[in-house]
């Protein structure tokens, strides 16, 4: 079994998809988890649940440490061009690799359109934002194990990426994910209590939590794979293109997070300040409506989807230190999760931002048992019927993803029925094996044309002067 099946190589750029999924849970822990179905608290301290504007500190945030990490890496190019200067002042007439690669940078740039770089900016941070709202509205009918299959189109069709055997297979396997999510969707359907006497949205009896929307409106269902389906073919789309303009723009990766921040920051407070002053509906205690799924922050006796009016001069819900704090840890781990997320694209590959998804799902959920069991001494809401099944799935599902993510970058390596001839490695390999064997031959190439004229020269001068001897003895006859 260990001939068939071994672990690659560790890579040390797997230090970065670590470390940004490290920092989603931090900002996890600052501002709350997303709403997970199966569970009542999913945060740890109470703070403002205006998400917009939590959003807009982050972005804020992002724009300055971004331009401090550009400056510095600016001023590290510009010290070692001083360092070469002398090498670049000798070879006149010539250039250096380094200063062709830096003319070269920026004659791509300018050929690249400013437009078409906001756009998909603007596309980054739209899927974004409705994915996360969407991740609190549709649970659990999030078929992300999906976005492998798109990104592979993605990476073939923009980045000349060739598709493996061991890849292909990866994609087929893909469907035990698929079909464990399919039967944890149906289990939610399950629970009696949905349909029980009471609120149309509200779960019944004494749970604190609305029912899944899709649940009370099962049309919903269609329409949310759809919306779904959209969002995750939008966020493939962008992070392969964040790779081609590393790679081949070479734009850099820092200026590429402080544009995120601008567009991101104008984004969410214009989508704030309209919600501001139109509110979703009134806020009718003891009585749920549909709005309760968007509109979270209350103010004036009305529901909002957010509220700067609200955020900045009732402070009823939260305390102001304790907000300072939250912005403060919240924001710094929400721009080194993107620095890193960054960071993963342009030294590995958008498949390991999919890859990323499965781990932070476990751990999330990790937390959130640990926190749930500190304040309700309950891992999980007893009362909904199927909550353990539906953990344990989605724990199931998760796991086994992450084996098929680990098989389909090469972390674990099949040796059989042919699986690992285009490993990476193995490439590399026969590529070394090739330049070798050219190189060899080139050798043994320029030795025999070596030999063959020292074989011609020297017998020629050997004939010369036989034949001049012999001429000399018929002479002396």
């Amino acid at each position: 079994m260990s001939k068939c099946i071994n672990l690659g190589k560790f890579n040390a750029n797997y230090k970065y998809f670590l470390l940004s999924i490290i920092c989603l849970c931090v900002k996890d822990i600052a501002f709350g988890s997303s709403n997970v179905y199966i569970f009542e608290h999913l945060r740890i301290i109470d703070n403002s649940k205006s998400f917009l504007i939590h959003e807009i500190f982050c972005y804020l945030f992002t724009i300055l440490i971004s331009f401090i990490f550009y400056k510095i890496e600016q001023n590290s190019i510009d010290n070692n061009n001083i360092n070469d200067e002398p090498k670049t002042i000798n070879l006149i007439g010539k250039a250096s690799n380094k200063t062709l690669e830096l003319i070269h940078n920026e004659e791509e740039l300018i050929t690249y359109s400013i437009g078409k770089f906001l756009f998909i900016i603007f596309l980054w941070i739209f899927e974004e934002e409705l994915l996360s709202y969407y991740g609190e509205i549709m649970m659990l009918l999030d078929f992300w194990m999906l976005e492998l299959i798109i990104i592979s189109f993605f990476m073939i069709r923009i980045l000349n990426i060739k598709l493996y055997k061991h890849q292909k297979l990866m994609l087929f396997l893909i469907i035990i994910p698929l079909i464990l999510k399919i039967v944890t969707i149906y289990t939610s359907f399950k629970d009696e209590k949905n349909y029980c006497d009471g609120s149309v949205y509200k779960y019944c009896h004494h749970v604190n939590k609305l029912k899944l929307i899709y649940v009370t409106f099962k049309w919903l269902v269609g329409i949310g794979i759809c919306i779904y389906s959209i969002l995750i073919t939008l966020r493939a789309f962008v992070n392969t293109k964040l790779k081609w303009l590393i790679d081949h723009k070479y734009i850099s990766p820092m200026i590429i997070l402080i544009f995120y921040g601008i567009v991101g920051s104008l984004f969410c407070i214009i989508i704030c300040g309209i919600a501001t002053f139109f509110p979703c509906g009134p806020d009718e205690h003891n009585d749920y409506t549909i709005y309760d799924y968007f509109c979270k922050v209350k103010y004036n006796n009305n529901k909002y989807l957010d509220n700067f009016f609200s955020y900045f001069t009732n402070h009823e819900n939260f305390k102001i230190e304790t907000e300072l704090l939250t912005i403060i840890l919240g924001a710094f781990s929400f721009f080194f999760h993107k620095y890193f997320y960054i960071r993963t694209i342009e030294h590995l590959t958008p498949v390991h931002i999919i890859f990323s998804f499965p781990i932070y799902y476990i751990l999330n959920k990790s937390y959130l048992i640990l926190i749930n069991f500190i304040k309700s001494n309950q891992f999980y809401i007893k009362d909904m019927k199927n909550a353990k099944e539906i953990l344990i799935l989605d724990y199931i599902s998760d796991g086994i993803s992450i084996i098929l993510y680990l098989i389909y970058l090469e972390i674990i390596e099949f040796h059989c029925f042919g699986y690992d001839f285009n490993l990476r490695r193995n490439i590399l390999e026969r590529g070394e094996l090739d330049m070798d064997n050219a190189e060899l031959s080139r050798t043994i190439k320029n030795s025999s044309d070596f030999s063959i004229e020292k074989t011609l020269e020297s017998p020629s001068s050997s004939r010369v002067q036989s034949l001049d001897n012999k001429k000399v003895k018929i002479e002396t006859q």
